[in-house]
């Protein structure tokens, strides 16, 4: 079980002296043989604050999974990188999941 809380502002000014600034939740347990990964919310605002974004998650693996779910759908897999879907990176011994944009203010599981 870990979690980690990602820090967002500007990159630019001082806002974030003012609260110009966001947190987005990242979790992950492992339950049985699931690793379960979790994108919280962006809680915070800044100018900048992208609405929907897209999403690479990583995870080092020693095999390939038998299959990978968000939300209950299935994602397909792809041999190569994708836009939408998983693929084993061997060379890297990890599991690489790409989503389309999704809404930074309703998260990910």
């Amino acid at each position: 079980r870990g979690e980690y809380r990602l820090y967002e502002d500007d990159g630019e000014s001082q806002a974030y002296l003012r609260g110009g600034y966001a947190f987005t939740t990242l979790s992950q347990e492992t339950k049985g043989a699931r690793r379960i990964v979790r994108v919280g919310p962006s809680e915070g605002c800044f100018e900048g604050l992208p609405s929907h974004r897209p999403l690479e998650l990583r995870a080092v693996c020693s095999v390939p999974p038998e299959r990978v779910t968000i939300a209950g759908r299935e994602l397909p897999y792809h041999h190569r990188p994708s836009p939408s879907g998983w693929r084993f990176d061997g060379e890297r011994i990890m599991g690489v999941i790409s989503l389309p944009a999704s809404d930074t203010a309703s998260g990910v599981e």
